[in-house]
Order: C-alpha cells, then structure tokens, then sequence
C-alpha cells in the first residue's frame, strides 16, 4: 500500500492537511475519544445497509474534533454535511470505498484513526 493509502497504520503519527498530529497532542487525544465513539457503532457482522445507515454518525464524530482541533487547515480539509452526502451519494465508488474501510475497520485490518487521515472519503483534498 502507499503512504497515502488511509488504510495505511501510522505508529505515531497521522498524517494531516497541516503535517502530523503528534501522539500524545491535544488533537490525538480528541481523535482517540471520536473513534471510542464511532467504533462501538459499527461491528463485523453489520451488512451493509446497516453500515450506509450510520455513515452521518461517522461524518459527524470526525467534523467534531475537527472543529475542536482549531487547525484551520485541517477544518479546511473536511467536507461540510452537504457535501459529503453529495459525494457519498448511494451506489458510488466513494460510497463504497468508505463502506470497505470502515468494514476493515470493524475487522481490527486498520485502525479507527484512519478516518482522520488525508485520503479518507471525509476528506475533500
């Protein structure tokens, strides 16, 4: 996998518009409470109806820390409501895409964090 790829583990890291978000930073400890939010929403065994129904929870947690985080390019970077519904329209490759990762992610294949990263459906760069 490339490093752009949000699949992609980072140890101590994450990539961000801004650079990285430094473990152990007030930003990273915002992500870590977002993903102990998101996780217990989505679990293996869900087909994927059940997951489209829950991508706004998704969209939601992560534009939250985003506002809080006060880095203006990383709020920059996040599609606002519209357009990721517009972009995550149903049936389309993005939808998808965000489906399969977050699957991945219930699977323990990749971390919650890779929400957070620059490539990730919730991304507009």
């Amino acid at each position: 996998m490339s490093s752009g790829d949000p699949s992609t583990s980072h140890s101590s890291t994450l990539s961000s518009a801004s650079g990285t978000v430094p473990k152990g930073s007030k930003l990273d400890k915002a992500i870590q409470d977002a993903c102990e939010v998101i996780e217990p929403n989505f679990k293996a065994e869900y087909d994927d109806e059940v997951i489209i129904r829950r991508l706004s929870t998704v969209w939601i947690n992560v534009h939250d820390v985003v506002q809080a985080s006060g880095d203006l390019d990383l709020n920059d970077r996040f599609r606002n409501m519209s357009e990721f519904k517009s972009y995550v329209t149903p049936g389309s490759d993005e939808e998808r895409k965000l489906i399969n990762l977050l699957r991945r992610m219930t699977e323990k294949q990749v971390p919650w964090e890779n929400l957070f990263l620059n490539g990730t459906s919730l991304s507009s760069l």
